[in-house]
């Protein structure tokens, strides 16, 4: 094979290869890059499925097997969220070389949700080749509201958070509020989260603690900064479940292993295992107290007690566990800021503690130091204690809230405070429903949606408040 010939079979991105004494067609002349397999419908940080496929064809459509090249990929169209949004990424490798004349990129995804993303490929001195219009959506499997932000797991395991973010509890290493969901850095696959007072918790599947924000206003300045994004907890292994405390003592966090041993931590402390705890298959943190369901059912509540939250017919504080009055065996119990509520293994709802705001749902606003029945003949299967009310999911998958209304996070399209069971609008079935400071937010058959106070807390974009549910952005 003469020089000239073996020159021309070496790909580059010249319309014509030059070389020896004599000039040959390069076989990417009159030659054009098309998606082969164009992007869809996609799930937010999860890898493109199926993978884009870019191949180089010549001018008969067919592909040219013989092109040895670098296809570059990169993003040229997206979505406009509101001013102060973060950065949408493109991950993964831009840059692959074809086999066959086919570039796979089998690794891309992208961060946010939204409609109207494109791809440009390009190799060289090829005019570029630009996908059709897809959307990006989220699939969310579990949402936690705290105070004023929230944190959301997809169905790829990945942490979204949104709201304010002056600790840095969205993970994102910023302190900008966030109006949409928004994912934590490291994009660490975590089975659990539970947001808190001013910080996020969650459990990675190797079975370690990450936590992210910081401590509340007015705390000692001695104390480190906060954790900018998801960082594991020292000294924790093998945790099963864990709940973040809304206000109070530090924004305390409490967790289970999976052989039952309880911890506790605030911020910075070192994860200290609770002295005198049964075996717990599952904890709640609140302000100032924890509560724990042992494995047969049996509930137990410590620290502060001046509202008999700990449920024991007293008013003493308790740094160990202490039983719960009543007999009673949970399904479920549910911390809130100075009150408990907890779902009998058939379904009926007992409160008790501070009950100022009717958060105890009995019709009074009379302190119970003793699990009291919730008004009604409703059965729920889930329930959340808020700072001052509560909301709870019945066995049909209709949200009721009731409490303190004043930042409409009762859902009932009000900001009137009801004393007993009063069902959230809009019709919607729900799985789970969590509550926050002055917003809430539930797991519904078509995705999250969040109602109360505004400032970012309700996901969808805005700034502004709602009376009702409204659906985040995902």
């Amino acid at each position: 094979m003469n020089a000239a010939r073996a020159c021309s079979l070496v790909l580059t991105a010249l319309v014509v290869s030059s070389c020896g004494n004599g000039t040959e067609p390069s076989p990417l002349r009159n030659a054009h890059l098309t998606f082969l397999t164009p992007p869809g419908t996609a799930e937010g940080q999860a890898p493109l499925d199926p993978p884009v496929r870019v191949a180089i064809e010549d001018a008969n459509g067919h592909i040219v097997a013989t092109a040895d090249t670098d296809v570059a990929i990169s993003l040229v169209a997206q979505p406009t969220w509101p001013a102060g949004q973060p950065p949408i990424a493109l991950y993964g490798t831009k840059r692959v070389r074809t086999v066959m004349g086919v570039a796979t990129f089998d690794d891309l995804s992208l961060s946010l949700p939204g409609d109207g993303y494109r791809l440009e490929a390009s190799i060289g001195a090829l005019p570029p080749v630009t996908s059709d219009p897809f959307s990006v959506h989220l699939t969310f499997t579990a949402q936690s509201a705290g105070d004023a932000h929230s944190c959301a797991l997809t169905i790829a395991h990945f942490v979204y958070c949104w709201g304010l973010n002056g600790l840095n509890q969205i993970g994102d290493s910023t302190n900008v509020a966030r109006y949409i969901p928004t994912p934590a850095k490291g994009r660490i696959p975590l089975q659990q989260v539970s947001s808190g007072g001013s910080h996020a918790c969650g459990i990675g599947f190797d079975g370690i603690a990450y936590c992210w924000g910081g401590l509340p206003p007015g705390s000692p300045t001695a104390t480190p900064p906060p954790l900018l994004s998801p960082t594991a907890m020292a000294g924790l292994s093998g945790m099963a479940q864990l709940s973040a405390g809304l206000v109070g003592q530090f924004s305390r966090t409490c967790g289970v292993t999976g052989t039952g041993i309880t911890y506790c931590w605030g911020n910075y402390d070192t994860p200290a295992r609770v002295p005198g705890a049964p075996l717990f298959r599952e904890v709640t943190t609140g302000g100032g107290h924890a509560c724990g369901l042992t494995t047969d059912s049996v509930a137990y509540c410590w620290g502060a007690n001046n509202d008999g939250q700990l449920g024991d017919s007293t008013l003493n504080d308790s740094a160990a566990p202490v039983l719960v009055s009543g007999g009673h065996r949970f399904r479920q119990i549910a911390a809130g800021g100075d009150h408990t509520c907890g779902i009998t293994t058939n379904g009926t709802a007992y409160c008790w503690g501070y009950n100022g705001s009717a958060q105890l749902g009995d019709s009074t606003t009379d302190q119970r130091v003793v699990p009291t029945r919730v008004t009604g003949t409703l059965v729920f299967r889930q329930l959340s204690a808020g700072g001052i009310y509560t909301c709870g999911v019945t066995t049909s998958g209709t949200g009721y809230c009731w409490g303190y209304n004043g930042s409409a996070q009762l859902g009932d399209s009000s900001s009137t405070s009801r004393t007993t069971p009063t069902p959230v609008r809009g019709g919607l079935t729900f799985s789970e429903i969590s509550t926050g400071i002055s917003h809430t937010c539930g797991l519904a058959t078509d995705g999250v949606y969040c109602w109360g106070s505004g400032a970012g807390l309700l996901g969808d974009g805005s700034s502004g408040s709602s009376l009702v549910p409204r659906r985040i952005v995902q």
